[in-house]
């Protein structure tokens, strides 16, 4: 009876313990020019917001991925809380959301515990282009790198 109830308690106990993983994306410049990255999201709605207004930004390495142990302090040029905008420079990415303990599949999928879809727009301006990215585009030119969904800005 003992040796049972020890048994339960450890199989209750395991079954507690959860993993718990993030979901990142990215904009990363692997082109040999500064670009110019703004976005913005919507901040009032009911639940958890995929998108933040305080992107994290990190060196890439030369395997092309990022580099969690250079991060980057940047100064951010924006307009206001919902209105970022940075300079990328070249292998450097730009973490502009986190996605927690759900797959990402496409912009318009029900997320689970609450979580938000609230990205209005992308632009990213280059010397030579400028690409709007809305909800109807961003996977389009976002797609699962490595882990990461993201969007390679190039040559």
């Amino acid at each position: 009876m003992k040796r049972n109830l020890i048994f339960f308690l450890i199989i209750s106990l395991t079954s507690l313990t959860a993993c718990s993983w993030q979901e990142y994306f990215v904009i990363s410049n692997m082109s040999d020019e500064t670009a110019k990255v703004e976005y913005c999201i919507t901040m009032n709605f009911g639940g958890f917001p995929l998108f933040e207004n305080d992107p994290d930004f990190f060196r890439i390495a030369e395997n092309g991925n990022i580099n969690w142990e250079k991060n980057i302090e940047k100064e951010l040029n924006s307009i206001s809380d919902t209105i970022i905008s940075f300079e990328l420079n070249k292998k450097e990415a730009a973490i502009i959301g986190r996605l927690s303990n759900d797959h990402y599949t496409g912009y318009n999928q029900y997320f689970i515990n609450g979580r938000v879809f609230n990205l209005n727009y992308i632009n990213i301006i280059s010397k030579t282009d400028t690409v709007r990215i809305i909800p109807e585009s961003f996977d389009k030119y976002f797609s699962k790198v490595k882990g990461y969904i993201t969007c390679t800005i190039k040559k």
